[in-house]
């Protein structure tokens, strides 16, 4: 179930113009309506939720994959932002990569990628596989720059 958000701006943070945010939706128009208290208890419904993916394996939605949930909706902002432009397989998956080498995330299935960001995003499984595999190095510093401003959302 996958929902699309259009123009929500998080009170100063970033405007998110379209993007399938699964999970997500009713959280960030929450927040944009400053009722946190009800954001957060939407968090822990779909906490317990388990959905199965394309290939009958279960998968939570790709919001939970964050370690710090409290700032799960700013982390979740950043990585659409970061990601919806993106044409390259390389370039789609290396915030998902800075997000898990920052520590902020775990590394995503492909239904959980599927389902966050479509399954037409990237065209193959093992794009994905590749670029968040431990031993592939990222070249160039604006890769650090990625991973030290996910490194931000510690708490």
């Amino acid at each position: 179930m996958s929902d699309t958000i259009n123009n929500i701006n998080t009170e100063g943070g970033p405007v998110i113009q379209g993007g399938t945010f699964f999970g997500a939706t009713f959280v960030a128009k929450q927040y944009v309506n400053a009722q946190p208290e009800r954001a957060e208890e939407k968090i822990a419904i779909e906490a317990e939720e388990v959905a199965l993916g394309k290939e009958g394996e279960k998968c939570v939605p790709f919001y939970n994959l964050v370690v710090y949930q409290e700032k799960a909706l700013d982390i979740m902002l950043k990585l659409h932002e970061l990601i919806e432009p993106q044409t390259n397989p390389l370039d789609i998956v290396k915030p998902i990569r800075a997000a898990m080498d920052a520590g902020i995330i775990r590394r995503p299935t492909w239904n959980e990628f599927c389902k966050e960001f479509g399954s037409d995003k990237l065209k193959s499984k093992s794009s994905l596989s590749k670029y968040t595999e431990g031993s592939y190095r990222y070249p160039g510093k604006d890769y650090q720059e990625l991973v030290t401003i996910f490194e931000g959302f510690k708490i």
